[in-house]
C-alpha cells in the first residue's frame, strides 16, 4: 500500500502541468493504419501537421489499407476523410507496390503519397506560405514560427490505458481459466518519457487422469502482479538518462515480493533523430533488488538484497537492401560476477538481388543468475504442468530461410472472389 501511495503521488506530480485547452495551429491528423505502416516514421517525418488520438477531434481522418495483388505485391489505398473545418472535403489515393519492395521502400512511398494528398488541405492552413513542394521548413524558421514547435494539448500529452480480459476453457479432463488486467499512464515528448503501470495476472488449471485404477485431479494455480514507474530524460542528441522503480510478485518464480530500483545512462552512436534509418545505442545501469521468497532458495535464502549492473547494446539498421535488428544484454550481481546472464537477439532480412531475399533470426542466452529458484527437486507433475520455474543454464532458438519470386511484377489487379478474408 505504501508503494501504491508513492505511485499515486508521482502521477499527480507529473500531471499538474496540464495545459489550457487550445485548438492546435496545425492541421490535426488521426492516423488509422492497419496495413503495416511504420507509424513512428510517418509521425516523425510529417512535422507540419499534428497527430491526435481522438478521431472526432481530427481535421482529417487518414485511413490506410492494402490488398494483395495478383503478382504478390500490395495495392495501397489512402483515404483522406475531411472533418470539422474540412468537412466534406474527401480524397482517395491508390498506388501499387512491387512484391520485392522492402520495408524502407514501402514506408517512403506511403509517406510520399500522404504528402501529396495533404497538399489541398495544407494550402488552406495559416502556415501554408512556409511550405514549398519539398516540405522545406527553413522559411518558416526565418519568420520566427518553426513548424517543429509543439502544439498545445489539453491533456499535456498524457495517455491513459485500461485493459481487462479473461478466458475459460474446459473439456472432460482439463479445465483452465485466466484473468488479466493492466492500467497505465504515460507521457512522451522529445525531451521526456514518463510511465506508470499496474499489471495483474491469475491462472488456474485442473488436470484429471487415471492413476492406479482411480481418478486423480491435479490443480495448478499461478499469479503475478507488478507496479512499475520509469522516467527517461534527454540530455542532447546523443545522451539520455533515466531511472526505474518497481514492486512485483510471482508465484511461478518463487517471488513473494521484489522491490527494484535502477538508474543509468544511454549513449547513441548516431543522433536520436536518425532513429528511422539507423539506431545504435549503448546503455549502462546500476540496480538494486530486495527479494522475499515463498520457499527457501537453492542458495538457502528466504530474503536478500542484490545490487547489480546491466549493459545493453542495440543496433537497428533499415535500408533499401533490407534490415538488421540486434540486441546484446549482459547483467550480473555485484556480490558475485559468476551470477550473470548474457543474451543475443538477432534478425537479418537481406535482399540479395531482384526477387531473391534471405532472412535469419536467432535468440540465445547463457543463464547463471537464477538465485530465486526454490530449493528441492520438482515432482513430475510440476515439471509437466510448469507449476514452478526450473533451473536452466541456457536457452536458444533460431531459424533461417530463402525467399525467391519470379514472373510478373506488373499485375495490379485485385480479385477478392472466394477469399476467406
Amino acid at each position: 500500500m505504501r508503494f501504491l501511495a508513492v505511485f499515486i503521488l508521482f502521477s499527480c506530480f507529473f500531471s499538474t502541468s496540464i495545459a489550457q485547452e487550445q485548438m492546435p495551429a496545425k492541421v490535426a491528423i488521426y492516423l488509422d493504419c492497419s496495413a503495416g505502416c511504420d507509424q513512428n516514421y510517418i509521425r516523425s517525418e510529417l512535422t507540419f501537421v499534428d497527430f491526435v488520438l481522438d478521431r472526432l477531434a481530427a481535421d482529417i481522418h487518414l485511413l490506410i489499407t492494402s490488398t494483395i495483388t495478383g503478382s504478390g505485391g500490395l495495392n495501397f489505398q489512402i483515404i483522406f476523410f475531411g472533418q470539422n473545418k474540412f468537412n466534406g472535403q474527401n480524397d482517395t489515393i491508390l498506388f501499387p507496390l512491387s512484391p520485392n519492395t522492402t520495408e524502407v521502400e514501402r514506408r517512403i512511398e506511403i509517406l510520399k503519397r500522404i504528402q501529396f494528398g495533404l497538399i489541398p488541405y495544407i494550402s488552406q492552413a495559416p502556415y501554408a506560405d512556409f511550405i514549398d513542394i519539398k516540405m522545406n521548413t527553413t522559411k518558416a524558421a526565418g519568420n520566427n514560427k518553426s513548424l517543429q514547435e509543439d502544439s498545445k494539448d489539453k491533456w499535456n500529452y498524457w495517455v491513459y490505458n485500461l485493459s481487462m480480459d479473461g478466458t475459460y476453457n474446459t473439456d472432460q479432463i482439463y479445465k483452465s481459466s485466466q484473468a488479466r488486467g493492466t492500467f497505465s499512464i504515460n507521457r512522451t515528448t522529445n525531451r521526456l518519457k514518463v510511465d506508470f503501470s499496474i499489471y495483474g495476472n491469475h491462472n488456474s488449471s485442473t488436470y484429471q487422469y487415471e492413476d492406479n485404477g482411480g481418478i486423480t485431479k491435479y490443480k495448478v494455480t499461478n499469479s503475478d502482479y507488478q507496479i512499475n514507474h520509469y522516467l527517461i530524460s534527454s540530455i542532447n542528441q546523443h545522451w539520455s538518462y533515466g531511472y526505474e522503480l518497481s514492486y512485483s510478485n510471482s508465484t511461478f518464480s518463487n517471488n513473494k515480493n521484489r522491490k527494484y530500483i535502477s538508474t543509468g545512462l544511454e549513449f547513441a552512436i548516431f543522433p536520436y533523430k536518425n532513429v528511422n534509418n539507423k539506431f545504435f545505442t549503448i546503455n549502462y545501469s546500476l540496480n538494486m533488488r530486495h527479494n522475499n521468497y515463498y520457499d527457501t532458495t537453492i542458495y538457502n535464502k528466504t530474503s536478500e538484497v542484490l545490487p547489480g549492473q546491466i549493459l545493453k547494446i542495440i543496433l537497428i539498421v533499415k535500408q533499401k537492401w533490407g534490415s538488421i535488428n540486434s540486441r546484446i544484454n549482459y547483467s550480473n550481481y555485484l556480490k558475485d560476477f559468476g551470477l550473470n546472464n548474457i543474451s543475443l537477439d538477432l534478425l537479418f532480412n537481406i535482399r540479395i538481388t531482384g526477387g531473391l531475399s534471405f532472412y535469419v533470426y536467432s535468440y540465445g542466452g547463457l543463464v547463471h543468475d537464477q538465485v530465486y529458484l526454490a530449493k528441492g527437486n520438482a515432482t513430475p507433475e510440476e515439471i509437466l504442468t510448469r507449476r514452478r520455474q526450473l533451473a536452466s543454464s541456457y536457452s536458444f532458438n533460431t531459424g533461417a530461410g530463402l525467399n525467391f519470386r519470379f514472373g510478373s511484377i506488373l499485375n495490379n489487379f485485385v480479385n477478392p472472389r472466394f477469399s476467406n478474408n
